[in-house]
């Protein structure tokens, strides 16, 4: 969304916190992220495995459209959209008798090589568990230190935060402010200061809870030939070549050797129908040819 004149935080006040808290609902929405920043605003909306696209962009835009006195005064309207459909091109399945997050990790090592091959530029996870940090206070430490659980969530949410702050103007130009502080590992949390005391000490939420780093506790289970596995899909774009695409995989998985104890499996092969078919009209034509 354009709104001419806004400085990020008027951006992230009227705008992005706005559209985020209304999507956030929306069956299919697996994750939402923003960003606010001078005279625009945008949000992306990451779908949960399987999620019709299509639905979920017709419900976003109707979200969007009930929200009360939106846009704000000056803003364009929204433009809401989805990215083009892709073509699938082939699966591959990570499988191995490891922890889940081991296994998460080779998937994701895979993923991150397959992207740096030339003419492969769409790969994506599927089948697996987002991951989570959680955070366990015992009711004995929040007697102990005399705090509630409202006091330690708030000093979390403040403590995990980026925040943007406006700008200042200077002789030598503007200088936007913007707080970078959210915590993205458990180790992360623990050293966010929940209360400090008279004599200059304080209180971590390391010391009062204990800070995990995991995995949703979805009840999803995925396994290939009784073994754990996380599927890795390798897509095209609309203008890339399937068959050019799955020769790139091809060439790829010829020099990849897996982490040990996993192995990496060919699951599904989109390709093989259209070889097929062009293989029945090479032969097709072969034999009219031979016919003439």
């Amino acid at each position: 969304m354009p709104y001419p004149g806004a400085t990020p935080a008027e951006v992230e006040e009227g705008v992005t916190r706005r559209v985020e808290e209304a999507v956030l609902g929306i069956d299919g929405v697996k994750r939402v992220s923003s960003t606010a920043s001078e005279n625009i605003g945008s949000v992306t909306i990451e779908l949960a495995d399987f999620a019709d696209k299509l639905l979920v962009k017709d419900d976003v835009q109707s979200a969007v459209e009930r929200l009360a006195d939106f846009p704000p005064e000056n803003a364009e309207r929204e433009t809401v959209s989805a990215p083009k459909p892709t073509g699938g091109v082939v699966t591959l399945v990570v499988v191995g008798n490891v922890t889940p997050l081991e296994l998460r990790q080779a998937a994701e090592q895979l993923e991150r090589e397959l992207l740096t091959r030339n003419g492969i530029s769409l790969v994506s996870l599927a089948g697996d568990r987002d991951y989570e940090i959680s955070i366990e206070v015992s009711e004995d430490n929040l007697q102990k230190y005399g705090l509630s659980i409202d006091d330690v969530s708030r000093a979390v949410r403040a403590g995990s935060l980026d925040l943007a702050g406006g700008s200042i103007e200077t002789q030598s130009g503007e200088y936007l402010l913007r707080t970078n502080q959210r915590r993205l590992t458990g180790d992360g949390f623990e050293t966010i200061v929940i209360r400090n005391l008279e004599d200059g000490a304080q209180i971590l939420l390391g010391d009062i809870a204990t800070v995990r780093d995991g995995f949703t506790r979805d009840p999803l289970k995925n396994t290939y030939n009784g073994r754990p596995a996380i599927f890795v899909e390798v897509s095209r774009a609309e203008a890339e070549d399937i068959i050019t695409v799955k020769a790139a995989v091809d060439a790829f998985m010829e020099s990849y050797t897996p982490p040990e104890g996993i192995e990496v499996i060919e699951f599904r092969n989109q390709t093989s129908i259209l070889e097929e078919r062009i293989n029945l009209l090479l032969r097709n034509a072969l034999f009219e040819n031979a016919l003439d």
